[in-house]
């Protein structure tokens, strides 16, 4: 069974990964490099796969009382 554990994990690492982007974009001058939020919303990707993954772990747990 899939453990809350990896669920905390990806949603850390979400989270890490957008402000990293958006900080480190934010702190280039140059007018060509791409907007930091455009590059921070990927951060959203393992957040939302863990949000599934501890939605899932609840509904499973409760499957089984």
């Amino acid at each position: 069974m899939i453990s809350r554990w990896m669920a905390l994990i990806l949603i850390a690492l979400g989270i890490a990964f957008a402000i990293a982007m958006g900080t480190t974009l934010g702190l280039i001058p140059d007018s060509d490099a791409p907007h930091p939020l455009a590059v921070a919303i990927w951060g959203l990707v393992p957040v939302l796969l863990g949000a599934a993954l501890w939605i899932y772990h609840g509904m499973a747990a409760r499957e089984q009382r």
